[in-house]
This record gives structure tokens, C-alpha cells and sequence, in this order.
């Protein structure tokens, strides 16, 4: 990345953040209940499930689930996969490149969140992120 570039991005992210705008991360999970519905599914990689599977598995309220997964489909991170029956079924999207990005960086953080505990590093501890 050139000097220019480099400023460029810095300006943007200022920009951003002078301006109150939400960031991709903000933009593409909204809030904490997205995040449990993602990864619930990141874990569940080769399996489809209902909504109702969906909203039980990942301990957040259907109402909820509904509202998060139309986020998730519309960003392609998750996508239909079958009906069965009148239940619609998804399954994490491997094919899609952010979902593949963000499972890359949640393995990340679980293979990092186990080597502190073999370790008994404490979360304040720096992290070394494996990428």
C-alpha cells in the first residue's frame, strides 16, 4: 500500500468515526444477538437448520432470529438452503468471501482463546492473532 493509500484509509476511518457513521462490522451485525445467530452457524458449517432451530440453538428469541437472519441472508453470510415441509432452512454461505473471512478470523480467536488457557494468560494479556 502506497504513502497515499495509507492516508487516504486513515482519512476515511476518521471520517467515519468524526461523522457517527457505522462501520461494516456495525452495518453487517447491528447488534449482539446477529453475532450469537453467525456464529452459532460458523460452528454448524455443513449443516442447514430452521429458523425456530436457528433461534433455539443460539439462545436468541425468535423475533429476533427473524430480524437477524434476514441481515445475515442479504449480506450472503448465510443463505436458504431447502424447505421442509413450510420451514425454510440455512446453512453458514462457505462460498461467500466475507463469510469465509470472518470464519478465518473467529478460528482466529478460538484457537488464540485456547492457547491462553493452556497458558493461563489473562484477557488483558497482548493477543497473537494466527492468520
Amino acid at each position: 500500500m502506497t504513502t497515499t493509500q495509507q492516508q487516504n484509509k486513515e482519512e476515511n476511518i476518521i471520517l467515519l468515526h468524526e461523522k457517527n457513521v457505522q462501520g461494516p462490522i456495525t452495518e453487517l451485525f447491528h447488534s449482539y444477538t446477529t453475532i450469537k445467530i453467525a456464529e452459532f452457524l460458523i460452528t454448524s458449517i455443513g449443516s442447514d437448520y430452521s429458523k425456530r432451530d436457528i433461534a433455539r440453538n443460539s439462545g436468541v428469541s425468535f423475533r429476533h432470529t427473524l430480524k437477524a437472519i434476514k441481515l445475515l441472508e442479504t449480506a450472503e453470510i448465510i443463505k436458504k438452503t431447502r424447505n421442509v415441509g413450510k420451514a425454510q432452512m440455512y446453512t453458514y454461505n462457505t462460498e461467500n468471501d466475507t463469510a469465509k473471512t470472518l470464519h478465518n478470523f473467529w478460528l482466529s480467536l478460538a484457537c488464540d482463546r485456547s492457547q491462553r488457557r493452556e497458558t493461563n494468560q489473562k484477557p488483558g494479556d497482548p493477543i497473537t492473532l494466527i492468520m
